[in-house]
């Protein structure tokens, strides 16, 4: 099931790369689809600067969040989350604006972004590791699984 995913996934970011017109974007897609396989053969072919230049670029905004298996979806759609590059992410709203803490890693799950924010935040639902699973020119998904319900969230942003 675990190489089917994989193999789906890549597949998947494959068919999305395939459809941008900017190079850089598409090397972003690449490093993205084969973060899994590269890693867990010891290599170190995922370029985490150009990760965060990808997500430092412009603005983006919460088209989806949440429970992906109930399609349940939370309040934070039409949020929009600066990304810094001091590794400060701004996220305004219609009515407010809040300063987190954001960063970009390479581990055994891929790519990861950790977003957080005070535990007295309404964005602290967000807090934590994100995995990068997909992205393209205009998007870019974010995945977390709990470990004891195993239900998956997942943040999709897009450019304004």
């Amino acid at each position: 099931m675990k190489i089917f995913s994989k193999s789906m996934a890549a597949m998947l970011l494959f068919i999305m790369a395939a459809s941008c017109s900017d190079p850089e974007d598409i090397s972003v897609i690449e490093q993205l689809a084969t973060a899994d396989e590269n890693i867990e053969k010891g290599g170190d072919t995922v370029n985490t600067e150009s990760i965060i230049d990808f997500m430092t670029s412009s603005p983006w905004i919460v088209t989806f969040y949440g429970e992906i298996e109930t399609d349940s979806q939370n309040s934070l759609e039409g949020h929009t989350f600066n990304f810094k590059g001091d590794n400060t992410v701004l996220v305004s709203s219609m009515s407010t604006e809040e300063t987190g803490l954001w960063f970009a890693r390479k581990d055994k799950r891929g790519m990861i972004v950790n977003i957080s924010f005070a535990k007295s935040s309404n964005l602290h639902i967000i807090q934590g590791d994100w995995v990068v699973s997909g992205g393209q020119k205009n998007l870019m998904e974010l995945k977390k699984t709990d470990p004891v319900t195993l239900i998956t969230t997942m943040i999709r942003f897009e450019r304004p």
